[in-house]
């Protein structure tokens, strides 16, 4: 089954009140580090598929793919939609959903994450830090 990781880059940071994903983090765009993750997990993965969703992040390599999100100000549903509409729905398909300010999650997170949803009976799962529910998610 293919997974599409929806790569969630089109925010438009107000509470950050700046641009936080071209914002440096350690030297380094923070958006960055979600795309190096990314790159990454295709080393390891041929079943899956990157669609970046930015107005301002444009990659185009094998396996990834950026598309615009001209709405994105009215909200991240706008993003998402923007997502779903590059997905070839004749394949048979998994979403994760992936925000593109988490520096220290690392593709082995990622690739057992995927792994531990193909394996289960769950419809929906998504990752924890200490106790808090958060991204990615996938289903």
């Amino acid at each position: 089954m293919k997974t599409y990781i929806i790569y969630l880059a089109a925010g438009n940071s107000r509470r950050f009140k700046e641009d936080k994903l071209h914002a440096l983090f350690k030297g380094k765009e923070l958006y960055l580090y979600g795309i190096d993750t990314l790159k990454q997990l295709l080393k390891y993965r041929n079943d899956i598929e990157i669609i970046v969703v930015s107005n301002t992040i444009d990659t185009q390599e094998k396996g990834i793919h950026s598309y615009k999100s001209p709405l994105s100000e009215r909200g991240i549903s706008y993003s998402i939609k923007a997502a779903l509409n590059h997905i070839n729905q004749k394949d048979d398909y998994q979403m994760m959903f992936m925000v593109a300010d988490q520096p220290y999650l690392s593709y082995q997170t990622l690739n057992k994450m995927i792994d531990t949803f193909n394996q289960s009976s769950y419809s929906i799962c998504s990752l924890m830090f200490k106790d808090r529910v958060g991204n990615p998610v996938i289903f």
